[in-house]
Formats: C-alpha cells, structure tokens, sequence
C-alpha cells in the first residue's frame, strides 16, 4: 500500500500527517506530529524568517522523516503557508530545506491554500445539497471558504492570524482588556470588505466548519482534553456564547495560569486569547450561532490532491 506524510510549515508549527491509502477514496493515517517552533516569528514586524526559525524547521523535518522513515513511508511533500509567503527570504528558506533535508517544498497561494483546507475540511461529509462555509485560523492568516457541495463558490484570505495579533497588540501579562478591544476593533475592520462580499453573495450557510490549531485547540479547552484526542474533536460543537465564555476566563488570568488551563497546550498560552477573538468576531459578523469542529484541515486536502494526482505541485 502506498504510504505519504504530508507536512505543513505554519506560522506557528510544523506538522505532519502520514497516510496509508487503502483505495482511491479511502485512507487510514498511520502518523501524526507536530511541533510548535514558531517559525514565523517576527515575520509579520520583520518581513524576514530568522536562522534560528530556519534552523529549528531543519530540525523538525529531519526528525519527522526519521519517525515516518520507520513507518514505511518514503514520499514526503511539504507546503508553506503565510509567514513563509510573506517573508522577504523565502527562496533562502526553500534552497536551504532543499539542501539539507532533501525535500522540495511549495509555498502555496492563498488560493491554493483555500481549496486544500476546503477539501480536507469536508472530508467524510455528507454533502449533496449543502452549503457549507469553512473558517481556517492559523498563525498568520485567516481563511474563508464558501462551498455547495464539493464546490467552492468564494474563498477569501485574510492576513490576521493567532501569531501576527498577538505580535502586534498584546503586549501586557495579564492582558489589559482595552488592549483586547483594541485588537478585536482592527480585525473587524480587516475582515469587512471580505465579510460583506460573503454576505451579499451567499445568504443560507447549512453547516459551519471550523479547523486549525485555534479551533481545535478551543474544543479540546471545553472537552477539558488532558491528551489531545482527534477523533473526539471532530465533529464537536461549540456555541458562539461558549466562546465568549473561554475569552472571559483567558483575559482573567496571567500567562503562567492559562498555561495550565486543561486542553490548553502551554505553547499556545500566549497566542489562544487572540485567536479566539478572529473567531469570535467572525462570528458575530456573519451571524453564526455554532461552529462545527474537525481535525481534518489542509493536510489532509493535500494527501486528497495527492492521492488523486501524485502531480500535487500543479494544483
């Protein structure tokens, strides 16, 4: 059976997801990793990733292809999203992954991103008929997918992310709540155009999806999850007034409390406040009550793409 790891260099982590195909629709994941390194840190301030990002996403790499190595797997392919698109040396990046590691890697497009998130989001789906918006949260970027069906009808990419907020407008511990409205103000000014396209063109929202580490990371804080369990996020769903209930408790508490919040890795302490207020303004802005959980992001729209085309780099 053919086996693949497809990883995915994030402004917050880099992470792995290894799949054994079982048919040309089916699949089974035999490895999942990841580390949060950061490796977009600064990009959004400095326009440039730093050697020791470059060297610590070297050494990620290299650990994951051991660990997959011994799984059988033997094909990797490697994406790159916002900080990497973004940052004024990415070629530098790319050559020295090249060289050291032995894998090409892609930077993808916002619109490529969209539509691997998309796919890897529905995945399993019942879906004839449906129309179906995806919200992805990442480190730098924020994406939203419109789709009915398996089709996508609008998708729009959005430079705020859990990193790129929590760089720019948290800068006190506890955070001060002017501070977080302050923030929570610009993000609705950043998403208005984008949200306003969406709501004259697509009025009826059947299911509402969320992925992303911010996401899942919420649901795993209300599922008070003491080992993350990814067959137990998906499919999960919390409420617009649940969240708000989350972003209370994270601004009433310093980061070294947050950091023992159950299902709350300490990693992401320092950046969940702002992720959560992307998604709590998003859904005020497009009237959403609930939001639907899944584990399965771009990742696995990538081993899709790849499983039905092995000429991935094409999409």
């Amino acid at each position: 059976m053919e086996k693949i790891g497809c990883i995915d260099i994030g402004t917050n982590s880099v992470r792995i997801l290894g799949l054994e195909k079982v048919n040309q629709d089916n699949f089974i994941p035999i490895m999942r990793g990841m580390e949060i390194i950061r490796p977009g840190k600064g990009v959004a301030i400095n326009k440039r990733l730093t050697a020791d990002s470059i060297e610590a996403v070297k050494a990620v790499l290299k650990r994951f292809k051991e660990s997959g190595e011994r799984l059988g797997i033997d094909k990797y392919y490697a994406v790159c999203t916002s900080a990497i698109r973004d940052a004024e040396n990415r070629e530098e990046f790319l050559n020295t992954l090249l060289e050291t590691v032995d894998m090409p890697v892609k930077i993808l497009s916002g619109e490529e991103e969209a539509v691997l998130t998309f796919m890897g989001a529905v995945y399993g789906e019942p879906l004839k008929g449906i129309q179906t918006l995806v919200i992805d949260i990442g480190g730098g970027s924020t994406e939203i997918i419109m789709g009915k069906g398996c089709d996508i009808l609008n998708f729009k990419s959005i430079n705020i992310g859990a990193v790129r907020m929590t760089e720019r407008f948290i800068l006190t511990d506890p955070i001060m709540i002017k501070e977080y409205k302050g923030m929570l103000n610009s993000i609705r000014q950043d998403i208005r155009e984008s949200i306003l396209e969406i709501k004259q063109q697509e009025r009826d929202i059947d299911l509402v999806i969320g992925v992303g580490g911010t996401i899942t990371t919420l649901a795993a804080i209300l599922l008070r999850m003491r080992f993350y369990d990814p067959e137990k996020i998906s499919g999960f769903s919390f409420s617009l007034n649940q969240l708000k209930a989350i972003i209370d408790d994270l601004l009433s508490k310093d980061i070294e409390e947050r950091k023992k919040i159950p299902g709350l890795q300490p990693k992401r302490a320092d950046i969940i406040p702002a992720g959560a207020g992307i998604l709590l303004v998003m859904m005020e802005e497009l009237g959403l009550k609930h939001v639907k959980v899944k584990d399965s992001d771009l990742l696995m729209g990538m081993a899709i793409k790849i499983f039905q085309d092995d000429k991935m780099w094409m999409i």
